[in-house]
């Protein structure tokens, strides 16, 4: 047997359904129409596609790196580096692909931009240096700089405008 809520909501349902004015209480308020406007918005649906394209690949990329660990760790002699390395050059193709529907420049620029933080972690790792102490603050300052480079570069900050 139902209760007076079960009731309820079956009503509103069951309203829903026909297109009858909502029972009290229920009153619409335009939520469902703002979603479907916003699904339905070019914009959205390309960045949609984006984050799908984007987070898709960097999570079977990372789960790569992961597997990867033991046979990253005997070639550096160093454990650590899979699930970092993994996840970075993860990211940075998973961006490039997504960003390929804005075009190969778009894509090359994402990639690249993506990768270059990942240089100063390669070296540490190829030198078989474990990332803690002072490799973990020389990585650390090395992402902190490239950081506030992208943000203070007039040059970049035009490019960022333009785009925007």
């Amino acid at each position: 047997m139902r209760n007076m809520y079960q009731e309820e909501q079956a009503a509103y349902y069951q309203q829903a359904m026909t297109g009858q004015p909502y029972p009290m209480g229920y009153e619409y308020d335009g939520v469902i129409d703002d979603v479907r406007e916003l699904t339905q918005d070019d914009s959205f649906q390309k960045n949609f596609q984006f984050g799908i394209i984007d987070n898709g690949l960097l999570v079977a990329m990372t789960l790569a790196g992961v597997s990867l660990e033991d046979q990253i760790a005997d070639a550096v002699g160093v454990k650590g580096y899979g699930a970092i390395m993994g996840a970075t050059i993860g990211n940075a193709i998973s961006d490039g692909a997504a960003a390929l529907p804005q075009g190969y420049k778009a894509a090359a620029g994402v990639t690249l931009g993506c990768l270059l933080p990942v240089a100063p972690l390669a070296i540490a790792m190829f030198m078989g240096k474990e990332v803690k102490g002072q490799t973990r603050n020389v990585l650390f300052a090395s992402s902190a700089a490239l950081l506030a480079y992208a943000f203070l570069s007039p040059k970049l900050k035009g490019a960022a405008q333009a785009v925007v």
